[in-house]
């Protein structure tokens, strides 16, 4: 893959990269909002595109936020979980797509092979509560129903369903599921260790 991500601290004074700066959820006003991550694409070690990430302030001052930040790539397209969105770069016109999932992102996940390190066409995320497919043009293809309330986690991908537990009475109350990929509808599916 020529094209790598990866995060840098957000506190580190990052000098003149020679590449392009895009601003990420810049909407809100700059008093109601703050960076929250910075992402960096090289093609081959050489610097392309920084993504400066913002998240917005609450109208009671918090951070809309969780500890929970992924990057997932290929040669078109970066992906990055942040705060309560999905960012979606095109590479080549440089121009980033925000997904809003009124939900913490908790994962990224590749489809089929959910354990693959690299951006497929598809891709599962995670939140505290639901589950999304997403697709890289297209964008959210569907959402589940809640799978939990405080996190999300994909085991498994086999035959179009997805096998997952989700915590429902933190901290570890995890209950098994298993969504359709075709449509993310639950199944009633015996799920094995």
């Amino acid at each position: 893959m020529k094209y790598k991500s990866r995060f840098l601290n957000v506190e580190q004074n990052v000098s003149d990269l020679g590449c392009a700066v895009i601003e990420v959820n810049g909407i809100a006003p700059p008093h109601r909002r703050v960076q929250d991550a910075q992402v960096l694409v090289c093609e081959h070690d050489a610097p392309v595109v920084l993504l400066n990430i913002y998240v917005e302030v609450d109208a009671d001052g918090f951070i809309t936020t969780s500890c929970f930040k992924e990057i997932l790539s290929n040669d078109d397209y970066v992906v990055v979980l942040c705060g309560q969105h999905v960012h979606i770069l095109d590479i080549a016109s440089q121009s980033v797509e925000s997904l809003y999932l009124n939900d913490y992102v908790g994962h990224i996940y590749a489809v089929p092979d959910y354990t693959e390190d690299t951006l497929s066409e598809n891709f599962l995320v995670t939140t505290y509560r639901f589950v999304f497919l997403i697709n890289v043009a297209q964008g959210i293809l569907w959402k589940s129903e809640e799978c939990g309330i405080d996190g999300v986690l994909i085991h498994g991908i086999s035959d179009n369903i997805i096998f997952g537990s989700g915590d429902w009475d933190p901290p570890g109350g995890w209950e098994d599921f298993g969504l359709s990929l075709i449509n993310g509808k639950p199944c009633n599916v015996a799920i094995s260790d």
